[in-house]
């Protein structure tokens, strides 16, 4: 009975990991890209929780001996229940632009934040700061946003889903700057793509990016009638669909590890030269294998990247089961990628350097890796979204478990990988009991160019969660 215990609990524990984060939950959704601003004079953050930002909270979040303020959201789209914050951008002019979902009376709806640089709600955006967009596809549809880009004219683009029932829809949406809709883009400001891999259920738009050129890039999974295929779709500045891109402007990828099921792209990166970088998942014959797949500007697969234009990662943290979560690209070609991966007893932050040819690049971390364990000292990390500064310090948020449940956790590695010890405490920052419930989650995070640092995520107040954002400084 003993062995039996020990060998399910890791099993049970992945499961549940897999079963939060699959293609199909709500679980969180990644930020993996900037719009390469200009970081002329970057000043390091030292690492602690802004106490300037928002609101005073009157308790110490970072254990720093300051009393530290964050923002907190709740009841945006009138249901006094949960919302999310899934992902963050901040515009060259200081203004915070968040994406996520809140809940209504009866469902959930997308919603779009804008702060001022101070944390206040911008109220010359949407309705007092907030965009809230419901039945996109009818029906009094739900709604969620999973990625956000804004453009340097100030036009916000989203990714998401939107369903009615059954069918779940991929969605793009396009606001102007005032948050009003652009109703040059798609329909009414919006494009709805479904069954794009031919199995007439479900798509959908995890990462978005916007190219110079005005191309808009998802990436997601469609189901194909028996598992999930990993797609990418390049989108016209009008909305409409780029034939010039894969097949009348999807690529859709399948069985990349072996396992003929289920690939799913959770992250996006379009270099400046028209390069497409994807990083997710895919199934092998027993397990999930991270993924990098690299797309020429047409469509095509990369022969030169990798093996047939995909690098295929197991087995990094020791237990097999791995995902790509986030992904950035540096202007040498470097290769970033963050995530997760199972020891065979619980779950690792993962952070992997591949060169420019899909090669491990063995001068980071130990053999292009980099695995973080037991930050809150609850043996379970998660890498959610990764971002670079010019000076190749490397930034991931995500999640640690403590003792009980889990901490909004931000950690600081040198270009060579090792842990920056003089950001926050050892090379973390470790945010805890924003709302008051003692349960916390970074979803995405941005750096601007003065080195300060922002993470949307979500917050447990004791009943429902909260969207918070904060920043580290």
């Amino acid at each position: 009975m003993k062995i039996f215990i020990i060998i399910c609990i890791p099993i049970i524990t992945l499961f549940i990991s897999i079963f939060m984060y699959s293609c199909k939950s709500r679980g969180a959704r990644f930020f993996g890209f900037n719009d390469n601003t200009n970081f002329s004079g970057y000043v390091h953050a030292v690492g602690k929780v802004s106490n300037t930002f928002g609101t005073p909270l009157g308790r110490d979040l970072d254990n720093d001996g300051d009393l530290d303020a964050t923002v907190i959201f709740h009841n945006i789209a009138g249901g006094s229940r949960h919302e999310y914050g899934y992902s963050i951008y901040v515009h060259q002019n200081g203004k915070i632009y968040v994406t996520g979902e809140s809940s209504n009376t009866s469902d959930q709806d997308l919603i779009v934040t804008r702060l001022n640089s101070n944390g206040s709600l911008d109220t010359t955006f949407g309705s007092g700061g907030h965009v809230v967009i419901n039945n996109i596809v009818g029906n009094n549809s739900w709604e969620q946003g999973n990625s956000i880009y804004v453009d340097q004219a100030g036009k916000v683009y989203v990714t998401g889903e939107s369903s009615s029932g059954l069918i779940i829809d991929l969605i793009v949406t396009k606001l102007n700057s005032d948050g009003s809709l652009d109703t040059t883009f798609g329909s009414g400001g919006h494009v709805i793509l479904h069954n794009i891999a031919g199995g007439n259920w479900y798509d959908y738009g995890h990462s978005i990016y916007v190219d110079q050129a005005g191309k808009v890039y998802i990436t997601g999974c469609s189901w194909n009638g028996s598992d999930e295929d990993l797609i990418v779709t390049r989108l016209n500045s009008n909305g409409t669909l780029d034939n010039t891109f894969g097949s009348s402007g999807h690529v859709i990828l399948h069985n990349i590890a072996g396992g003929n099921s289920d690939d799913v792209g959770y992250s996006i990166y379009v270099d400046q030269s028209g390069k497409v970088y994807v990083t997710g998942y895919s199934y092998n014959v027993s397990d999930e294998d991270l993924i990098v797949t690299r797309l020429n500007s047409n469509g095509t697969l990369d022969n030169t990247f990798g093996s047939g234009g995909h690098v295929v990662l197991n087995n990094v943290a020791g237990g097999n089961w791995e995902r790509g979560y986030s992904i950035y690209v540096d202007q040498n070609g470097k290769i970033y990628v963050t995530g997760q991966g199972w020891n065979s007893l619980d779950v690792d932050l993962i952070v992997t350097r591949l060169n420019s040819d899909g090669s491990l690049d063995t001068t980071f971390g130990s053999g292009g890796h980099v695995i973080v364990h037991n930050i809150a000292g609850g043996n379970w990390e998660e890498g959610r979204s990764i971002y670079l500064d010019q000076t190749g310090k490397v930034y991931v948020a995500g999640q640690a478990r403590n003792v009980s449940d889990t901490d909004l956790a931000v950690t600081r590695l040198n270009s060579d990988g090792s842990l920056d010890t003089t950001f926050g405490s050892g090379g973390h920052v470790i945010v805890h009991n924003i709302a008051g419930g003692n349960s916390e989650e970074g979803n995405s995070i941005y750096v601007d160019q003065n080195g300060k640092i922002y993470v949307s995520g979500s917050s447990h107040n004791g009943s429902n969660y909260d969207l918070i954002v904060v920043k580290i400084e």
